[in-house]
């Protein structure tokens, strides 16, 4: 059985891989002359955070975030990402 110490350490240990990761991606996307916006950087917590299937399911994540996203938004940014080679389809 695991410590609490132990599962603790895994989500932090998690936060930190993810935030890393959240940088490399924002520095590769001003790289090639992107914007970083509120809404791509919830996008990219989403995605980082939480298990998603699919663009639509990013989208009905971000819509208890943010209401005023459009579905647009995601499919952009989903694929700006996938070109940089950070997720796949």
């Amino acid at each position: 059985m695991r410590d609490l110490t132990d599962e603790l350490w895994d989500d932090f240990s998690k936060a930190i891989d993810n935030n890393m990761k959240k940088d490399e991606i924002l520095n590769a996307i001003r790289k090639r002359g992107g914007r970083i916006t509120n809404s791509r950087r919830m996008l990219l917590d989403i995605i980082l955070d939480e298990e998603c299937y699919s663009c639509k399911e990013i989208f009905y994540k971000a819509l208890k975030k943010d209401p005023n996203i459009g579905i647009a938004t995601v499919y952009r940014t989903f694929s700006l990402l996938e070109d940089l080679g950070v997720i796949s389809r």
